[in-house]
């Protein structure tokens, strides 16, 4: 494996260790919504050709 292709991959599992903590702030800051609520969705939702998806959340914010 190459060595970006490595570098790439602890970014992703860094960005997902960190997901819980960081997802409320940043859809805040750059979408302006309170998250409330939030719960893990089972990731084989939809079947695609493409790839699963590494994470997916169902929020609930509050309407201000």
């Amino acid at each position: 494996m190459s060595q970006s292709k490595q570098q790439a991959n602890q970014y992703d599992k860094i960005i997902k260790e960190n997901l819980e903590l960081t997802l409320p702030v940043i859809v805040r800051e750059v979408l302006g919504l309170d998250i409330v609520r939030s719960e893990e969705l089972p990731d084989d939702i939809q079947h695609t050709k493409e790839r699963r998806p590494d994470t997916l959340k169902k929020l609930a914010s509050l309407v201000l």
